[in-house]
C-alpha cells in the first residue's frame, strides 16, 4: 500500500512541476513579475505554515531568536527570491518551454 501512494505522490510531483512554467506564462499576462512573485511567496509562506501546523512542529518557530529569522529571511531572498525573480523573468520574455529548458540546464 505504501508503494502506491509513494507512486501516486510521485505522480502529481511531476504533474505540478511539468505544467508549472505554462501556469506562470498564464498568470504574467494578468498581473507583473514582480506582482506574481509577490503572490508566490506569500502563498509558500501560508503553505510551509499549514505543514508546520499539521506536523504539531509550530512551536519550532519560536526557538529561533531574532536574529536567527533575519538571517533565514535574507538566505531565503537571496537564494529562492533571487532564482525565482529571473526564472519568472525568463517565462515573461521567452516562451514557457524554453524558460523551463534553460531553467535546468547546467553551464560548466
Amino acid at each position: 500500500m505504501a508503494d502506491r501512494s509513494s507512486l501516486a505522490y510521485a505522480l502529481v510531483a511531476i504533474l505540478l512541476w511539468s505544467t508549472s512554467a505554462a501556469i506562470i506564462k498564464l498568470c504574467l499576462s494578468e498581473m507583473s513579475s514582480v506582482q506574481f512573485l509577490f503572490w508566490e511567496v506569500i502563498f509558500m509562506a501560508i503553505g510551509l505554515f499549514i505543514v508546520l501546523l499539521f506536523q504539531k512542529k509550530l512551536h519550532l518557530l519560536r526557538s529561533y531568536n531574532l536574529r536567527q529569522h533575519l538571517r533565514f529571511l535574507f538566505l531565503g531572498a537571496l537564494g529562492i527570491f533571487l532564482y525565482e525573480f529571473l526564472f519568472i523573468l525568463a517565462i515573461d520574455k521567452a516562451s514557457a518551454a524554453q524558460a523551463n529548458i534553460l531553467n535546468y540546464l547546467n553551464f560548466p
